[in-house]
């Protein structure tokens, strides 16, 4: 029992000087996935996002197509084809639209997975920023101030970064259904914690 003891000191001071806590594993909750609902405009069919910094097709709950249809020369063939990732066909139903979200937001939580260093989030505001991955993408959640002042513990300084995140366009335009999701986020993200 005594040889363990030194072990066991050794293990609680590497925390204490490390900071590590544990990280949140679980999947995106129920009040993200109504965020992502409430506002991603479902769609049976492709519909151009035109609010987007480029203009996107969208089906179901925001489910981008990038490339389909001819207004984009830089794109090469359709990042779209139907059936959609080889199993949903259209017009989409409500239930195949949930399964593709469900497809989505895994991106998504492996997206801030993978970009969010700071190991104390709770479930809310993982899940918040798998709604925010949602809409804005992994590339700009990875550039964003967002991220950097999670990645720096400054959860305050983050929470206020998502009202910044409700314009669009060049010149930067105010779109109201942005500003109601990231106000939504915001809450989320800091419901039960320290904002």
């Amino acid at each position: 029992m005594s040889s363990r003891l030194p072990i066991l000191f050794v293990a609680a001071a590497v925390l204490l000087v490390t900071g590590c806590t544990a990280r949140y594993t679980g999947s995106t909750n129920k009040a993200a996935v109504n965020i992502i609902k409430e506002f991603a405009n479902f769609s049976v069919d492709f519909s151009l996002d035109k609010t987007a910094k480029k203009p996107t097709w969208t089906i179901g709950y925001g489910h981008t197509c990038p490339c389909r249809g001819s207004y984009n020369p830089n794109c090469i063939g359709n990042a779209c084809t139907v059936p959609l990732n080889d199993k949903f066909t259209l017009p989409l139903t409500n239930s195949s639209a949930d399964e593709l979200l469900q497809e989505d937001m895994k991106e998504c939580e492996t997206c801030v997975r993978e970009n969010v260093l700071y190991k104390s989030l709770t479930s809310n505001q993982f899940s918040a920023l798998v709604s925010f991955v949602h809409s804005f993408g992994c590339g700009q959640f990875q550039k964003s101030d967002l991220r950097n002042k999670i990645n720096k513990g400054n959860i305050s300084g983050a929470a206020k970064e998502f009202e910044k995140w409700a314009y669009s366009g060049n010149p930067p335009e105010l779109y109201e259904h942005l500003r109601d999701r990231r106000i939504a986020e915001r809450k989320l993200f800091c419901l039960g914690s320290q904002c």
